[in-house]
């Protein structure tokens, strides 16, 4: 018990009784020998002190109770007696960057400040243990497939913070700081609190204090040189110890074995993968972690024949929905995104195979429903596949899409990312899910959820034209351009791809070449009113107002109701010096 009297005098003992144990008074909010806070004390007014469950070299971290929200939290506070005031401030600082991730696979930053003494960071208590704890349970390797998982999160998370416009570097990884969440076991990255962020315009090379842990801390960290490529090497030890079940370096540093020779189930071509990650000098190991997860799909692939047999049926993205296109007005500028304006496709179904009858009826029976935009009754049937079999992944993926067309995308992104864990090896899910992000606006990790994709499949068409989207949507239209150019060389009749070409085409002013791609495009599809308008559009920067009038014409016969290309007819008719023809245009373009 941490409170005991002594007189009349009631004293609180300090929560951290192995290095302190302090006997404070009652009334005391803080450790008058250490300053950690004492339990039941309320950080902010609002963060009460609970218990004291972990204690480190610069840190404590306790459990406690958000009073406001009245929800368990974990809250970490800097030692006072370990930590100086300049890193009390830097800490803040990134805890104040470290809060603007957005990732599923990396611990929230709720809140962080300071108060009396106390430095602290808020995140959310995860109780189902750490991937040290999953490490030690297993004694050895972990299965094949947990581990290609849980490398490809990690990647993920990590390409995520790296690729930010302001790159964070986390600089600790370890199987300690990477908790597993208790809901659906996907891992956490926790303690970004500790990240290095590098100033806009810098790159690497950059020294700081350094921070780590030894045995995961990468060589160059000990000079303080801040360099992504540092939490490649963290990574690698990680993905080392889940592949052999040990860790790679030992006292006497020793030539690191290679890890087919401590697990003979390996194949040896990942040898070379997982020791170039773990190279002493950082511009030995990949340029970037990406890289790293390409090398490893591919070195696995002769064991765990990560191609899979795709469904045929073409795989238009998310966007072409109903339910889609009411979110993604056509009046939006067509420069403003790729060729997921397109409204002329169909959400396919995945024939579910369900590994128990029951589930599987109900996959099928949620696919048809889903199929007559009977959104409500399809969730329900999904649900009812999962509650028989939990890890089906057609139920999840066809939750995510069922879920996706009523615009419930935060709830999609986490169906479809569930299915991604259950299926790595599908290309088709990771494309959905990068749809999702793009839907978002979360460009970013919509990109590795592309990329994932295209390392399953190099040739799958939807990956490079959502991935164009998403580079289009980062204002990167000459990355697109390739993107969608890749697309069309493995289906020259792609008409996403064309109208997305066009798209990214005018955002470059080359007008020319982008009425040459609509052009293509609508070849493909005639009946496509935003084709017809993007046409239209890019003929009026060239000044063929008369063409573009065919055009617009032709997109409002598609699309009697189609504002965006009203507004553009009203244009043209006022430059065409037809005013009675413009003010009936601009009549119908009003809602």
């Amino acid at each position: 018990m941490s409170n005991f009297s002594r007189g009349e005098c009631i004293l609180k003992r300090c929560a951290d009784q192995v290095d302190c144990g302090y006997e404070n008074r009652d009334s005391d909010l803080f450790c008058r020998a250490c300053a950690l806070p004492l339990l039941n004390t309320a950080l902010a007014g609002r963060y009460r002190i609970h218990a004291l469950l972990s204690k480190g070299g610069y840190a404590a971290v306790f459990h406690g109770i958000d009073q406001n929200l009245s929800r368990r939290i974990a809250i970490k506070v800097l030692l006072p007696s370990k930590t100086t005031h300049s890193e009390h401030e830097h800490f803040l600082r990134e805890a104040r960057i470290a809060a603007t991730l957005d990732h599923p696979n990396i611990a929230p930053v709720l809140d962080y400040g300071k108060d009396g003494p106390s430095v602290y960071l808020i995140m959310p208590l995860y109780t189902a243990g750490s991937l040290r704890t999953r490490l030690a349970k297993a004694n050895g390797p972990l299965p094949a497939s947990e581990t290609m998982s849980n490398f490809h999160q990690l990647v993920s998370a990590l390409h995520y913070a790296h690729t930010r416009p302001r790159p964070v570097i986390h600089r600790d990884i370890k199987p300690e700081n990477i908790l597993i969440h208790p809901e659906d076991g996907r891992l956490v990255i926790t303690d970004f609190g500790i990240a290095r962020s590098l100033e806009p315009g810098a790159t690497v090379g950059k020294t700081i204090t350094v921070r780590g842990t030894v045995g995961y801390m990468a060589p160059e960290q000990t000079s303080g040189i801040v360099d992504p490529r540092s939490d490649q090497y963290g990574c690698a030890v990680v993905l080392y110890e889940m592949l052999t079940g040990y860790h790679p370096l030992d006292s006497l540093g020793s030539a690191i074995p290679r890890p087919s020779v401590l697990n003979t189930d390996l194949p040896t071509t990942l040898d070379a993968v997982v020791l170039r990650a773990l190279a002493n000098r950082p511009e030995e190991r990949f340029n970037e972690i990406l890289e790293f997860m390409q090398a490893f799909d591919l070195a696995c692939r002769p064991i765990s024949k990560i191609f899979i047999s795709l469904p045929q049926t073409p795989y238009p993205t998310p966007g072409n929905t109903p339910a889609a296109q009411g979110v993604s007005s056509p009046a939006l500028p067509a420069v403003q995104s790729g060729g997921k304006n397109d409204n002329s496709g169909r959400q396919p179904a995945i024939r579910s195979q369900a590994n128990t009858t029951g589930a599987r009826e109900k996959c099928l029976e949620g696919d048809e429903l889903r199929k007559q935009q009977r959104y409500s009754q399809a969730l329900q049937a999904y649900e009812e596949a999962l509650r028989m079999e939990p890890r089906n992944f057609y139920a999840w993926n066809g939750k995510g899409t069922t879920l996706y067309n009523q615009g419930n995308y935060k709830k999609a992104l986490e169906a479809y990312q569930r299915a991604t864990e259950i299926d790595p090896s599908n290309a088709i899910v990771w494309v959905s899910a990068g749809l999702v992000l793009n839907r978002l606006q979360r460009y970013q990790q919509a990109l590795v959820h592309f990329e994932r994709a295209l390392s399953i499949d190099p040739h799958y068409v939807p990956a490079w034209n959502g991935k164009a989207d998403a580079q289009l949507d980062m204002n990167m239209p000459g990355e697109a351009i390739a993107s969608y150019e890749q697309a069309l060389i493995y289906d020259p009749k792609s008409f996403q791809s064309w109208n997305g070409l066009g798209n990214a085409r005018s955002c470059l002013h080359d007008f020319q070449g982008a009425v040459e791609a609509y052009t293509y495009a609508l070849r493909e599809n005639p009946r496509s009113a935003v084709a017809w308008c993007n046409k239209a559009e890019a003929l009026i920067h060239l000044g063929h107002n008369r063409a573009a009038l065919d055009a617009l014409n032709e997109a409002t016969e598609m699309d009697r109701s189609y504002a965006r290309a009203w507004t553009l007819k009203a244009d043209v008719y006022e430059v065409l010096g037809n005013p009675q023809e413009a003010q009936k245009a601009r009549r119908r373009a009003r809602p």
